[in-house]
């Protein structure tokens, strides 16, 4: 019964995991911002929210602890530099070692053959695999405004034809191809103005995607490279 009970809550357990969104939010304005978090938790944000200065944060203790942090940040990069080097130089003096053995040599070939043919079979399991993991996320727009310009009337003219023309296929993309939410009306537009003298784009983006379909999709990519390499030998 024990046992029984385990299983139930590992199974739940993986439920609640899999339940759990990974969220990705994209501002473009005067600046650059990108929120990145798995449910409520933020992971990533730029630029950081403003801080106040606390004058407790700059006394003589606290500035010592983050010269020595500083100095050992400086120190593992110097260490992890010189066994980079280490690396390199021992398998320049292992390939100057190898060479003249034709035998090892073709051996080599035939691995690195193999190898190759490996790698291209990933990566078509991984291709065929794509439209799944895309189908997973959920993409809404909150705002697209994109003001085409240029120099010239003549590079506005073209810019606002590129723009317009990647934009629908944009779209397209999105509401084929993911939970597309389709956007209110005067959320998307495009126009010309032919006297700006460079393309102005406002954007305001939010992608999510779940842990279970991004495990479902590695899971079902894993089986069909097995398949293809048992198929294979």
């Amino acid at each position: 019964m024990v046992f029984l009970w385990i299983l139930l809550g590992l199974i739940l357990f993986i439920a609640l995991l899999c339940a759990i969104p990974l969220r990705l939010r994209i501002r473009l304005d005067e600046q650059f911002s990108l929120l990145a978090g798995i449910g409520p938790l933020v992971l990533f944000r730029t630029p950081k929210p403003f801080r106040p200065v606390d004058l407790r944060d700059f006394t003589y203790r606290k500035h010592r602890k983050r010269l020595q942090k500083e100095q050992q940040a400086k120190l593992k990069k110097k260490q992890k530099k010189k066994r980079l080097e280490d690396k390199k130089q021992q398998k320049k003096n292992t390939a100057a070692a190898k060479v003249g053995e034709i035998e090892k040599t073709a051996a080599e070939a035939g691995k690195k053959e193999n190898k190759l043919e490996g790698i291209l079979s990933l990566v078509s399991c991984v291709l065929d695999g794509l439209p799944g993991l895309f189908g997973g996320f959920k993409c809404r727009i909150f705002l697209l405004d994109v003001t085409a310009g240029g120099k010239e009337a003549a590079d506005t003219a073209r810019n606002f034809a590129i723009l317009s023309q990647s934009l629908a296929y944009l779209l397209e993309f999105l509401d084929n191809k993911t939970h597309f939410v389709r956007p209110r009306e005067n959320t998307v537009a495009i126009r010309a103005d032919f006297l700006l003298a460079k393309t102005r784009v406002k954007a305001d983006f939010y992608l999510q995607i779940r842990i279970g379909q991004i495990l479902g999709t590695v899971i079902g990519i894993a089986f069909s490279y097995i398949k293809t390499m048992i198929r294979v030998s």
